[in-house]
């Protein structure tokens, strides 16, 4: 397999450069929280690993990280329309022993492959109750667009969040 980005123990891979047996692993060691946002989305337990390993296949941008080479996150965008991607992410425990640098390889390298590739809007939604995920997201530059009351299958109200390029505004900053 071919590392994209490697910090210390961070390994960053992208698709097709690992497995989807590494997905799998990743689902079935989800963290709460991320299992409280697929369920929220209308995914049972039952299913999340069926839709999040056939999300690779259909998304045309993921990268998965790993940390002494057992699978923690894997995150990615769709395109939603042309210019605009709709970003995802999900992992295990073990995430934040890889969290510095999955936000150095956001910031430093996939934020400015998404602008040259043409996109100028990222969008990302997260249950209002997803507080460290929504504050993560907003350290790699997004901020808050709207609430979406109701939207949840259970009628919980969602966070988007936006990460706006403008003809004007510079590249993403290298800091962290």
């Amino acid at each position: 397999m071919d590392t994209e980005y490697t910090h210390g123990d961070v390994k960053i891979f992208m698709w097709p450069d690992y497995t989807k047996d590494q997905v799998a692993h990743i689902v079935e060691n989800l963290r709460p929280s991320d299992r409280h946002e697929l369920r929220e989305l209308g995914i049972a337990d039952d299913d999340q690993a069926q839709r999040c390993i056939g999300t690779i296949g259909s998304t045309p941008v993921s990268y998965l990280v790993t940390v002494k080479d057992e699978p923690v996150f894997i995150y990615g965008a769709t395109f939603q329309s042309a210019g605009m991607v709709m970003v995802w992410g999900f992992g295990t425990y073990k995430t934040s022993q890889a969290i510095n640098a999955i936000t150095r390889h956001i910031r430093r390298i996939w934020l400015t492959e998404l602008r040259q590739a043409g996109v100028r809007r990222l969008e990302a939604r997260l249950p209002t109750t997803c507080r460290e995920s929504l504050q993560w997201l907003k350290s790699c530059g997004f901020e808050h667009d709207c609430t979406l009351h109701g939207v949840s299958v259970t009628g919980a109200s969602f966070e988007q969040l936006s990460l706006v390029f403008s003809r004007q505004s510079p590249q993403p900053t290298e800091s962290t």
